[in-house]
């Protein structure tokens, strides 16, 4: 569920990005926004009684971050 949702967002992000519409990118960021929200069940191994609502809430945060955003979040609290 988590993977289908966040692979909407990806392919939203994709048809608003300001550079030409091609299958190859939408489909690539829905792969990518999809990943990443079925990566929010890391969030039930720090929080296993999450309610539903709040964990399909973590996986959109996550998909609409994207990569970069929490990869350098994930960079920045590590390296101290």
């Amino acid at each position: 569920m988590t993977g289908a949702l966040g692979a909407v967002i990806g392919i939203g992000q994709a048809l608003k990005a300001s550079t030409p519409f091609t299958w190859r990118h939408a489909i690539g960021q829905a792969l990518c926004a999809g990943g990443l929200g079925v990566s929010a069940g890391a969030v039930f191994i720090v929080f296993p009684d999450m309610d539903p609502r709040a964990y399909m809430g973590a996986a959109t945060c996550f998909a609409t971050l994207g990569a970069n955003v929490l990869s350098s979040l994930v960079i920045k609290h590590t390296s101290k």
